[in-house]
């Protein structure tokens, strides 16, 4: 295994990657195939300005919850066009790299659309 904050070049294989120290970052450094790459960390944690409410009791109020209900939804449903955009407006939220209210609506929008609200 490498130091710590350097790429871990001592297997070939899937990406690995090894923290440098105990100070947040925004990057992760990751070595893919031999080669040094960074990945954006995902802030799951992020809130939505208002718990969603379910037909079936459950409650929506963070980036995590919202994506472990997409996940929770048949292969089927999470194909189409509707969720494949609101998953992607979730993880970019989760990057910081859209905002939260909008990722928001469009989930809200979605399941809408699926007959969960």
């Amino acid at each position: 295994m490498g130091k710590p904050g350097r790429p871990d070049t001592s297997r070939q294989g899937p990406a690995r990657w090894q923290p440098t120290g105990n100070r947040p970052r925004r990057s992760i450094l990751l070595t893919v195939i031999g080669k040094p790459c960074y990945a954006e960390r995902m802030t799951w944690a992020r809130k939505f300005a208002k718990p969603i409410a379910l037909k079936d009791g459950r409650t929506i109020a963070t980036l995590s919850e919202a994506r472990a209900m997409m996940l929770s939804l048949p292969p089927i449903h999470r194909r189409g066009p509707v969720w494949r955009f609101a998953a992607e407006l979730l993880n970019e939220a989760a990057a910081d790299r859209a905002s939260v209210p909008d990722a928001e609506a469009k989930f809200t929008r979605a399941l809408q659309a699926e007959g969960l609200i």
